[in-house]
């Protein structure tokens, strides 16, 4: 904890809940508490967090996204 207070503020990833909450959702959905479903979660988390980063850099396409697994 002690390393991230005293991390430069620029180190840190610009966002709020709703980003946040807009990259789990899906995962849990998918994951839904069943150890079974991690992968998929896992993959729906990645892939979420990949649109965020597009979004930032104003290269979003929602074409490009892929249908959920």
């Amino acid at each position: 904890m002690e390393l991230l207070v005293d991390a430069p503020r620029r180190a840190f990833v610009p966002g709020d809940d709703s980003h946040g909450r807009a990259t789990q959702q899906p995962a849990l959905t998918i994951w839904d508490g069943r150890d079974a479903n991690m992968i998929g979660a896992q993959s729906a988390f990645a892939r979420g967090a990949q649109n965020n980063r597009d979004a930032r850099r104003g290269q979003y396409a929602p074409a490009a996204v892929p249908a959920p697994a």
